[in-house]
């Protein structure tokens, strides 16, 4: 009995399961435990999830092979007037965006994939320098950590690309801008 319900027991006291029944993982009768795999799918929001997923990534990989057969445009080729509105419109330069949208999937996938090694690798190198040389160091490489993570985000790509020009590979500003929305008569 836990320290909570610590009351005697007596022939009159009725005695009552505890709230959390540990009962042993289902099995396929053979006494090993059911694999996480197999429970996972059995949910069916895991199997929208995985669905959803497969999806975007299907999307993205096979996007840049069918733009043209899709959209009839390649991703710099003019399309119309800029802003015009088709199943993503047009941009800024009278590009088509949805084949932009589609050329651009795969570069996503591996932009986020570098990100996520270099953020594992540069974190784990500088955890275990600050763990090993204790003192300054520990402190210089946790407060910079403390620094970075009380910018946020949208801040800190804004200053991002003050200092390094708008030609950093963010573009997309310029069209993305609430002020940017009608072609002038």
């Amino acid at each position: 009995m836990s320290a909570q319900n610590h009351q005697p027991v007596t022939p009159e006291t009725p005695v009552t399961q505890p709230a959390a029944s540990f009962e042993p993982a289902e099995s396929r009768g053979d006494a090993r435990p059911v694999s996480f795999f197999r429970r996972f799918l059995s949910q069916p929001e895991a199997k929208f999830g995985l669905v959803l997923t497969g999806l975007v990534l299907l999307v993205a990989i096979a996007g840049p092979f069918v733009v043209p057969a899709w959209t009839g445009y390649g991703p710099t080729s003019y399309a119309g007037k800029p802003f015009q509105y088709d199943i993503f419109g047009t941009d800024n330069l009278g590009r088509d965006v949805l084949s932009r949208f589609l050329e651009g999937g795969w570069r996503l996938l591996l932009y986020s994939a570098l990100a996520t090694v270099l953020g594992v690798g540069l974190g784990t190198v500088l955890g275990m320098l600050a763990a090993f040389r204790g003192g300054w160091m520990d402190s210089a490489i946790m407060r910079t950590g403390d620094v970075l993570l009380a910018i946020p985000q949208l801040v800190f790509a804004m200053l991002a690309i003050t200092v390094l020009g708008p030609q950093a590979g963010c573009s997309w500003w310029s069209s993305a801008s609430p002020t940017h929305r009608a072609w002038p008569a």
